[in-house]
C-alpha cells in the first residue's frame, strides 16, 4: 500500500532509476554542508542541504537537515513541504500528513498549498 501512497505523490523510484550521485552532487553537498557548520543558523545551507541528501535517498540526512531549518525557522514552509515528503518516502504517512497540513493551513504560498492539497489527497487525507 505504501508504494501505492508513494506512486500517487510523485516520488516512488522505479528501480532502476537511480539517486544522483558523482562529482556534481557531491560537490553541491560539499559546499551546503561547509556552509552550514560554519553557520548553524543558516536556513538556505540547511534546506538546500536538506534537499540534496533527499534526492539521492538519504532520507536520514534529510529529515536531519530539515528539521534543523525548522528550528531556527518554524514557518518554513517550504522546509514542512519538504519534510511531508521525506516521512512519507520513510513510510510515516501520519507525520507526513501532519507536515502537508501545517503548508495547507499557514503558507502564504497558493502554489506551495496546492502541492501540499495533491499530496494530502495522494495520502487519503
Amino acid at each position: 500500500m505504501a508504494s501505492s501512497i508513494l506512486g500517487k505523490l510523485g516520488i516512488g523510484r522505479r528501480r532502476e532509476e537511480a539517486p544522483a550521485t558523482g562529482p556534481q552532487s557531491t560537490d553541491v553537498i560539499s559546499l551546503y554542508l561547509a556552509r552550514a557548520k560554519a553557520n548553524p543558523n543558516d536556513v538556505q545551507a540547511h534546506f538546500n542541504l536538506g534537499s540534496a541528501y533527499f534526492v539521492q535517498g538519504k532520507l536520514g540526512e534529510a529529515l536531519q537537515e530539515l528539521r534543523a531549518v525548522l528550528a531556527v525557522a518554524p514557518e518554513h514552509y517550504d522546509a514542512h513541504y519538504h519534510l511531508g515528503l521525506v516521512y512519507a518516502q520513510l513510510g510515516d504517512l501520519e507525520q507526513a500528513g501532519r507536515e502537508f497540513r501545517l503548508v495547507i493551513e499557514g503558507s502564504p504560498n497558493q502554489m506551495l498549498k496546492d502541492y501540499a492539497k495533491r499530496k494530502l489527497a495522494a495520502l487519503g487525507g
